[in-house]
Parts: structure tokens; C-alpha cells; sequence
């Protein structure tokens, strides 16, 4: 017993004293190169070597194994996209009836300082507006218009984001299910072959 513990010893230590030469001699990156090569070689053999039609279904099962949860991961994603393309459409469906609100607040209001403006042409009285259920002056009429126009482009611009994300959004959509319908076709592919194979 000791005999072959030596003999093993002897041709370790020969071993790691040639493969240290080699390595010095021709670089580690060309070694680990070649120590590649040799594994794949001997891959290939050990796969030949066995019996074709089990090494193939258990190459198929494990990949068939992997798809359940990689589909089940992008329907999540998608689903998450939906969620999020939905609340961007209500928050555009918001901005757009503001935006449309306050148009029509400011086209009123305009029309009650035009008219208050040429009343207050022709008499020395103070002239009032009567807008949204309050009384005001002409000055505080303009004022009330700078705060409706700033609600108005402070929407329009929010408006113009959301349906900047919503194409974005639309195109990861377009993506997530052209990768969800490869995954499906290739399990469906892999079904198939492990299934003609146990026939």
C-alpha cells in the first residue's frame, strides 16, 4: 500500500513540477487554454460514450426545467408594465381635463376683463369681475389668470411626460412579449422532443 501512495506521490509532485515548467515556459493564459481544450475533449468523449437518447432527455429536462419560472418571471414583468401603463393613462386622462378646464377658465375670465376694461373706459366708478363665484378687480382678475395659466402649463408639461413614459413603456411592453413568446415556443419545443423521446 505504501508502494502505490508513493508512486502516486512521486508522479504528483513530477506532475506539478512539468505543469510549472510549462507554465513559465508558455504563459498561465495559454496553459489555462489548453487545460480548457483537454476538459471539452474529454466532455465529448464521456458524452459519446454514453447512451444517446438518456443524455439527450436529461440535457432537455433540465432546460424544459428552467422555462417555467423564466415565463413566469416575464408575464410578472409584464404585468408590472400594465400597472404602470394604466396609472400613466389615468394621470393623462387628469391632465387632460385640467388643461381643458382651465383653457376654458382663462377664455371666460378673458372675456370678463375685455368687457370690464371698457366699462371701466366710460365711468369713474371701480369696475368688478364676477368670476367663479367671487368678486374681484381687474388687476386681481390678471393675477387669477397667471395662476390658471401656471396650473394649465404646469399640466401640460406633466401631460407631455406621462405620454413620453407611456411609449417607453409600450415599447418594453412590445419587447417583454416577443421574449415571452420565444420562451413559450422554445418550451413547447423542448415538450415535444422529451415527449418523442419517450416514445
Amino acid at each position: 500500500m505504501s508502494c502505490i501512495t508513493r508512486g502516486i506521490l512521486r508522479y504528483g509532485v513530477i506532475g506539478a513540477l512539468a505543469l510549472g515548467g510549462v507554465t513559465l515556459l508558455v504563459g498561465p493564459g495559454r496553459v489555462a487554454a489548453g487545460l480548457a481544450q483537454v476538459r471539452v475533449k474529454a466532455q465529448n468523449v464521456v458524452d459519446s460514450a454514453m447512451d444517446d437518447p438518456m443524455a439527450l432527455r436529461r440535457q432537455l429536462e433540465q432546460l424544459a426545467d428552467e422555462y417555467p419560472d423564466r415565463i413566469a418571471e416575464v408575464r410578472g414583468e409584464i404585468a408590472e408594465v400594465d400597472h404602470q401603463i394604466a396609472e400613466f393613462e389615468r394621470d393623462i386622462e387628469v391632465a387632460q381635463r385640467v388643461v381643458a378646464m382651465t383653457a376654458s377658465d382663462l377664455n371666460g375670465l378673458h372675456a370678463l376683463v375685455l368687457k370690464a376694461e371698457k366699462e371701466a373706459e366710460n365711468t369713474t366708478r371701480v369696475v368688478s369681475i364676477r368670476f367663479d363665484g367671487n368678486r374681484m378687480g381687474i388687476s386681481q382678475a390678471y393675477d387669477e389668470g397667471r395662476r390658471i395659466n401656471n396650473v394649465r402649463n404646469n399640466y401640460d408639461d406633466r401631460m407631455a411626460h406621462d405620454e413620453f413614459q407611456l411609449k417607453l413603456l409600450g415599447e418594453q411592453k412590445v419587447r417583454l412579449t416577443e421574449i415571452l413568446g420565444k420562451l413559450e415556443s422554445e418550451y413547447s419545443t423542448y415538450q415535444g422532443q422529451l415527449w418523442q423521446l419517450d416514445r
